[in-house]
């Protein structure tokens, strides 16, 4: 199922309906100035961002606080998601490196919010040979 973020879940259908003016699965939505793939990401919502790379989002858009789709899934997350951070560190590494406008990356986002288990996740993605690029 999609998101319960009711923003993103009426965005997802309108995506899916051929009759829709909605084809941009990079549209920015609402007042928050960030693209759908930075809602499902804070939503920990693998569907919705499944179906958003699947339609080609970009997962080097960012927010206005600097922060792309790790940062949103690492301030999402409660016990965390993994199989989320996963998809997203592979299908673009330097995601785990990028700071956002406080200098934060997403792991020492994650030790900021004092969520160390999903830094040590986001640490172990990050380890050598483990990603390319």
């Amino acid at each position: 199922s999609y998101s319960t973020n009711n923003l993103l879940k009426k965005f997802i259908e309108q995506l899916q309906d051929p009759s829709s003016h909605v084809h941009d699965p990079n549209t920015i939505l609402g007042r928050t100035n960030a693209p759908a793939l930075l809602h499902a990401a804070e939503d920990n919502d693998p569907a919705a961002i499944d179906l958003l790379l699947a339609l080609n989002a970009d997962v080097t858009l960012f927010d206005q606080f600097g922060e792309n789709d790790l940062h949103k899934a690492v301030r999402g997350a409660d016990q965390g998601c993994a199989e989320i951070w996963r998809i997203l560190a592979e299908r673009k590494p330097s995601l785990l490196s990028q700071r956002n406008h406080d200098g934060q990356t997403p792991i020492t986002l994650a030790i900021n919010l004092g969520k160390r288990s999903l830094a040590d996740t986001l640490s172990h993605l990050k380890s050598p040979g483990r990603l390319d690029g």
